[in-house]
């Protein structure tokens, strides 16, 4: 009731007329709750689709150099998923040759169920189990190949030195990927140990890749390796990014402060009397303190909520019906909304309602020639 009452001393005139110039500060908290809510969104974005297609195109460790007994131990264990290697070969046909890198599976079936699933796929046949090969779409673009087609793979660092022959072997196409991050539609092609057992002689750098669960005192019996190509200076640039626009957004929240501490400044100065007779009353200074925190903290409340639906509509409104492209088309990927968490969201509505609320209502603590707050008894 008391709140309800000193609302209606600051937020009124003293014709009871409501002061509108309180909306622009309460915009400004819409609009930085907007910005910093769509940026954090966008940013998680990003950086959630680029972690996952990571992974869908490589296991993120593994370990080399290691004997028949230790991997014998570790699949019982079920600690290694699969194994492979990359090898720099040779694609080429009737339209085109290329230098490429081929990522060699012994379970192929393994990876694609598990890794490279269908959500990365543009076209697959799973009919097609011998000799297949799977191809970016760039690359398949540039060889002009569609699933069934064959194309001829040759590896120069296996060549018989005796007989001067290069092991080759047509492979047939049977599945198209589309990644759309670093290189990986353009340069590499993915196959399986069975299928080119006859180009790749003498393998030994064989890598055992991991399960993403396993227990984090394997490194200390094991040298466990990252897969140095999930480039971490990439997402640090995002994480980066997303500072640097945040930081506009909490700009504008300290327009909203200033301009509501300015507010509040003149509404004391104004509403002098009114002031007086409340602390004639017993209404001390940190009640009055306190029942402006409630005011200014429950509309910051507000209007950060609205600020954050509406980043979620946006987000909605661009991926379902496009509204947005001229916004978002530089964007890679296309961002769907609930991008950040519970906890996420809340801190920040939380924290700034709060930063709003308290410190918008300081200038009830300045001391003026004529003031209206005499130290409480």
């Amino acid at each position: 009731m008391i709140a309800f009452y000193i609302f209606k001393v600051f937020f009124k005139t003293e014709n009871g007329a409501f002061r509108y110039y309180f909306l622009f500060p309460l915009l400004s908290c819409l609009i930085g709750s907007y910005i910093i809510f769509m940026t954090l969104s966008i940013m998680e974005g990003m950086e959630n689709n680029i972690v996952k297609r990571f992974k869908a195109f490589n296991y993120s460790t593994y370990i080399s150099n290691l004997n028949n007994d230790e991997v014998i131990k570790l699949y019982d264990d079920k600690i290694i998923t699969n194994e492979g290697f990359e090898r720099i070969s040779i694609l080429n046909n009737d339209y085109s040759q290329s230098t490429i890198v081929v990522k060699n599976y012994k379970n192929l079936n393994k990876f694609l169920k598990n890794n490279l699933t269908s959500k990365y796929m543009i076209d697959f046949d799973s009919k097609i189990e011998k000799d297949c090969i799977l191809i970016g779409l760039d690359l398949a673009e540039e060889f002009n190949l569609n699933i069934g087609d064959d194309v001829l793979l040759s590896s120069p660092i296996d060549v018989n030195l005796s007989t001067g022959l290069v092991p080759s072997k047509r492979m047939i196409v049977s599945g198209i990927f589309n990644l759309g991050i670093y290189d990986y539609d353009s340069r590499y092609v993915i196959t399986s140990e069975s299928s080119t057992k006859d180009i790749y002689l003498g393998v030994n750098n064989i890598n055992y890749y991991l399960n993403e669960d396993i227990n984090s005192d394997l490194s200390n019996s094991y040298k466990v390796l990252n897969d140095r190509s999930f480039n971490n200076v990439l997402i640090s640039a995002i994480n980066f990014e997303k500072k640097i626009y945040s930081f506009l957004g909490f700009f504008i929240i300290g327009v909203t402060f200033l301009m509501l501490f300015s507010i509040m400044t003149l509404s004391i100065i104004e509403k002098y009397h009114q002031i007086t007779i409340l602390n004639i009353l017993g209404l001390r200074k940190i009640d009055l303190y306190l029942n402006l925190i409630k005011i200014n903290v429950f509309f910051s409340l507000i209007f950060s909520i609205i600020g954050f639906f509406l980043s979620e509509l946006t987000l909605y409104a661009n991926s379902m019906y496009g509204m947005f492209n001229l916004l978002f088309e530089a964007l890679p990927f296309n961002i769907l909304p609930n991008q950040l968490n519970v906890s996420t969201v809340s801190f920040f509505i939380i924290f700034l309602s709060l930063f709003i609320g308290a410190s918008s209502s300081i200038p009830i603590f300045f001391k003026r020639e004529e003031s209206a707050f005499a130290q409480s008894k």
